[in-house]
């Protein structure tokens, strides 16, 4: 049965754990660690399962590179760019800022948590 982006639930399965490894900033998942995330023994089973889902349309990836899956428009990102990322200052308005501050001492919260977990969530593939 699929669903409405016209993926199995296996396949949604993949998508959806591959997108969360980019989106966290760490490099594409190798094929051994697809199939222990989603519990297939054998490789040729997940890299079936990859081509289906990069033949949907829903994946691109390189041909003969390890860990290049990646989705289609966004540049995969490689180890050392992760490892050697530096923090980012963003101005807030004031407005936000008071809100984000009482929000955050409210909850005993700090600020650059609540703005990682809000980002996170915002910039999250959908459902």
């Amino acid at each position: 049965m699929t669903n409405r982006l016209g993926l199995t639930r296996k396949q949604r399965e993949l998508l959806d754990f591959v997108s969360a490894e980019l989106e966290a900033g760490r490099p594409s998942p190798s094929l051994a660690e697809i199939g222990a995330h989603m519990g297939i023994a054998n490789r040729s089973g997940v890299h079936r399962l990859v081509a289906c889902v990069i033949e949907r349309g829903w994946l691109v990836n390189e041909p003969k590179l390890s860990r290049s899956l990646a989705l289609p428009g966004v540049r995969p990102v490689s180890a050392a760019e992760v490892r050697d990322a530096s923090p980012v200052s963003i101005t807030i308005p004031a407005h936000l800022a008071a809100r984000l501050a009482a929000h955050c001492k409210a909850r005993r919260r700090r600020v650059g948590e609540v703005v990682s977990e809000a980002l996170d969530s915002h910039l999250r593939w959908p459902s």
